[in-house]
């Protein structure tokens, strides 16, 4: 299973509730944060200001603007907000702290930029040494109020914040991924049209079915078709926000030989219809 890097136990009354109400007090506040177990994004939604997910449980497809990354315990994603992202857990939901700030509202937000290095989302390992430090100030955060001695106290913490990933980005570890798994994630996602077999991508990476089975069930805990079927789905949803096309075409787009079998899958995954979706998206 996936180890939890940055948080050994998160206690329940640290999680906080979900919602919109999140995005227009950032406008008041200047910043917002919130630790919550995430059953992911229902629909791709964008917004002023910059932001930095931190995992601490889990695994979760996110996918900013065109870019797709799987994240897990330990990851931390800085992102533009104003393009339109979306996240997927890959077992029912994840552990996640958001941080979201206005850039003006805050001079230590200029360095969110400068860890984005002209990208519209980086993801960031942090060090086993640096995730304790860092939770330990997503806490404080959550803790300032809007008098003028929490808002100081704010800014000290960001800038904690934002220093130990900054770091963390100018100086990128060795991955403690398996090779083979490292290779395979990657090709998902780069292949979401492949009709490949999981016992056709295995020997692709010259590995046994059974034995790429084990590398995802005992380092994800999930199987290698439950992963790239989340990927696709995910990919999918960001072609409709496109546009899309006809049910056949995103089919085939997704490496499925059947609308029917797509359209299961699909709704497995999202959670609806890939015609509700299309609805949905038209109100975003």
């Amino acid at each position: 299973m996936v180890p939890n890097v940055l948080v050994p136990r998160i206690d329940e009354s640290l999680l906080d509730p979900v919602g919109r109400d999140l995005h227009k007090l950032v406008d008041s506040r200047g910043y917002t944060v919130d630790i919550v177990s995430s059953p992911g994004t229902g629909m791709p939604h964008r917004h002023s200001g910059l932001e930095m997910v931190f995992v601490h449980g889990g695994l979760a497809v996110w996918w900013v603007g065109d870019t797709f990354q799987i994240l897990f315990p330990g990851d931390v994603l800085v992102f533009e907000a104003g393009e339109y992202h979306a996240s997927r857990p890959v077992n029912g939901t994840y552990l996640r702290t958001t941080i979201h700030v206005i850039p003006d509202a805050f001079d230590a937000a200029a360095a969110y930029r400068i860890t984005l290095n002209g990208k519209v989302a980086q993801r960031v390992r942090l060090p086993r040494d640096a995730a304790p430090r860092v939770f330990r100030s997503i806490c404080a955060l959550r803790e300032c109020g809007e008098s003028a001695a929490g808002r100081a106290r704010a800014e000290v913490e960001i800038a904690r914040i934002v220093s130990e990933v900054g770091e963390a980005a100018s100086r990128p570890g060795k991955s403690e991924m398996h090779p083979v798994l490292q290779d395979v994630l990657q090709y998902m996602i780069e292949r979401t049209d492949s009709e490949e077999t999981i016992e056709e991508l295995a020997a692709k990476f010259y590995v046994s079915k059974g034995h790429l089975h084990h590398i995802f069930r005992t380092r994800l805990g999930c199987s290698p078709v439950q992963m790239w079927q989340v990927i696709k789905m995910e990919r999918t949803c960001r072609r409709l926000l496109g546009g899309g096309g006809s049910v056949a075409e995103l089919a085939a787009g997704a490496g499925f030989a059947t609308r029917r079998g797509f359209q299961r899958a699909f709704k497995k995954v999202i959670g609806v219809s890939v015609e509700t979706y299309k609805r949905r998206l038209q109100h975003i």
